[in-house]
Parts: C-alpha cells; sequence; structure tokens
C-alpha cells in the first residue's frame, strides 16, 4: 500500500471514529436500510437523521416535498453509504 493511500485509510478511520461511524453491511440481496443515517458532510448538529429501507418490499422511492426539504441530502446520504463503503453515522446499515 502506498504512503498517500496509507495516509488516506488513516484519515478515513480518524474521521469515522470522530462521528461515531459504523460499517456498512454489504448484502448480496440488493436491500438498503439505513436506519438514523445522517450525512457525512453537513454538520451534526443541523441534519436530521433519515430512515432508509429499500430493496425487501419496496424496490423504488418517490420523494416529494419543498424546496430545501431535504431530498437532495437524502439521495446523497444513500449514495454515499452504499458506493463508498466507508463507516458514516448511522445507527444501522444492515
Amino acid at each position: 500500500v502506498s504512503s498517500a493511500a496509507s495516509d488516506v485509510y488513516k484519515r478515513q478511520a480518524l474521521y469515522s471514529k470522530n462521528i461515531t461511524g459504523i460499517e456498512p453491511h454489504i448484502n448480496e440481496n440488493k436491500e438498503i436500510n439505513l436506519i438514523k443515517a445522517r450525512h457525512p458532510l453537513i454538520d451534526s448538529s443541523k441534519v436530521v437523521p433519515i430512515d432508509i429501507s429499500l430493496g425487501k418490499n419496496y424496490n423504488s422511492l418517490i420523494i416529494t416535498g419543498p424546496n430545501t426539504g431535504g431530498k437532495t441530502v437524502t439521495l446523497k446520504t444513500t449514495r454515499s453509504f452504499n458506493i463508498n463503503g466507508c463507516k458514516w453515522s448511522s445507527y444501522s446499515s444492515k
């Protein structure tokens, strides 16, 4: 592992520890279950935790609401958990 990659892993681990992040559980069932998930780049005192469950009973999701209602943050939070695979702040990610 290169020095740069090692530094990235170390920074991710320190950040995860600072936000009391959890490790996402990857499954083969194409299911997403996030409980009290928060976007990692938004101040935790300002962001509202979200619950998302897809793949078991639902395979699509329609998000509606007013401007600045959290639609984009919800999508980006879900993407961060599932694409990045990093430890983010959530109660559960099974």
